[in-house]
């Protein structure tokens, strides 16, 4: 979140949390500057073999639905499962593009800011389980604005010579 200096704990700065009872959901999902692609709820344990599933049923579907054709860049950070032999080759033969980025780097995914906007949405909502909170993520996926991604998209570059400048270490974005 961001506030000003000695703002942290001014309570319309603060979010609740749901310390036990709603659930953990883990999801996949795709953006561009042109908005958001689509969004996986996953339902199983997550596994190479099933991450390779998943770029294989929806990474060009997103593609296409946000109008990329084939001029996009995949980006990913350097889990195990994404580095894993088979999503390696996968990737190799079905993405035009990929930005790899150094080991142990700092995440400089511009998706890591949209999972930030989602989470801040579902806080808003009621959420009770699971359920409710998977149609929150889901809502809340839906409810984002293509200038949000296309503004992210645009600081990229000073983001990135920032870090350049700052030979990997803490930079002010």
């Amino acid at each position: 979140m961001w506030r000003k200096k000695n703002e942290a704990f001014k309570p319309q700065n603060l979010i609740p949390t749901i310390k036990h009872g709603s659930g953990n959901v883990k999801v996949w999902g795709s953006i561009a500057a042109s908005g958001v692609g689509n969004l996986v709820v996953i339902e199983v344990t997550m596994d190479p073999t099933e991450y390779r599933n998943i770029l294989r049923n929806y990474l060009k579907v997103s593609a296409q639905r946000l109008g990329l054709g084939n001029q996009w860049v995949f980006q990913q950070d350097d889990d195990p499962k994404h580095t894993a032999h088979a999503v390696r080759e996968w990737v190799l033969y079905n993405v035009p593009k990929q930005l790899h980025s150094p080991l142990q780097s700092p995440d400089l995914n511009p998706i890591e800011n949209i999972w930030g906007e989602v989470e801040w949405r579902v806080s808003k909502y009621r959420v009770t389980n699971k359920e409710t909170k998977k149609d929150s993520i889901r809502k809340a996926w839906s409810e984002i604005k293509p200038e949000i991604n296309e503004n992210l998209m645009l600081a990229m570059p000073r983001i990135l010579h920032a870090v350049i400048d700052a030979n990997g270490g803490p930079t002010n974005y």
